[in-house]
């Protein structure tokens, strides 16, 4: 899992860019998936692009959970940005940061929504 530094005014815009704003700490700016169709037993790769509003607090971890269509939880992943090796208390407002996560295989055998929250 590697985190890297993204210009935010750069020449390209994000991939399925946004706002999604968390408690106005940071914000998700956008999402990139390596695959969008995956073969079975195949994990699927998710990169999330975050800016930091302002300064954080504390050090935040991400959830990543991967819905079906009733909305019931086939896979879920938590960690910190980076493995832990890129806290968000070091994230300087302004700056887009690129958090890469691979998500293991389940019982992916249909469409499914992947949804992010911010942890304390």
């Amino acid at each position: 899992m590697a985190v890297e530094p993204v210009p935010s005014s750069g020449p390209e815009p994000l991939p399925n860019a946004g706002d999604y704003n968390f408690e106005n700490r940071l914000h998700l700016r956008g999402y990139a998936y390596a695959e969008r169709v995956l073969a079975p037993g195949q994990p699927a790769e998710l990169t999330l692009f975050w800016e930091a509003a302002r300064p954080s607090p504390g050090d935040y971890e991400v959830q990543i959970r991967v819905l079906d269509a009733g909305g019931g939880v086939v896979s879920s992943q938590k960690g910190r940005p980076g493995g832990g090796e890129d806290p968000t208390t070091g994230w300087r407002p302004g700056v887009v940061v690129a958090d890469r996560y691979r998500i293991p295989a389940g019982r992916f055998e249909f469409s499914y929504r992947v949804a992010v929250r911010r942890l304390s």
